[in-house]
């Protein structure tokens, strides 16, 4: 089940040492959730929920992410540069279960 989250930038604030801002050095784990704000208008965002990691590629489960916003697809990242690239959106790093 995915998470409604509709202020991605207060959800992602109010997690503490929960969140991990992006760096090419630590990896999320199964589980985790990737958080992206949308750019001009940081209040909305997006999340993804990590299934796998493989060396240095994230795969993740998704919802709203074709043009209409009615599909759920997986998809993989790789975790290098400056982090998983979704258009419109700034990558801020992932959100730890624990």
């Amino acid at each position: 089940m995915f998470p409604a989250v509709t202020r991605a930038q207060a959800w992602r604030t109010g997690l503490g040492n929960r969140f991990h801002s992006y760096s090419p050095s630590r990896l999320p784990q199964t589980g985790d959730l990737l958080v992206w704000t949308n750019n001009g208008a940081h209040a909305h965002g997006h999340v993804g929920v990590v299934v796998a990691v493989s060396g240095r590629t994230i795969t993740t489960i998704e919802g709203n992410i074709n043009p209409h916003r009615d599909s759920i697809a997986r998809k993989s990242y790789q975790w290098t540069g400056s982090g998983p690239s979704v258009p419109g959106k700034t990558f801020r790093g992932f959100a730890s279960r624990f």
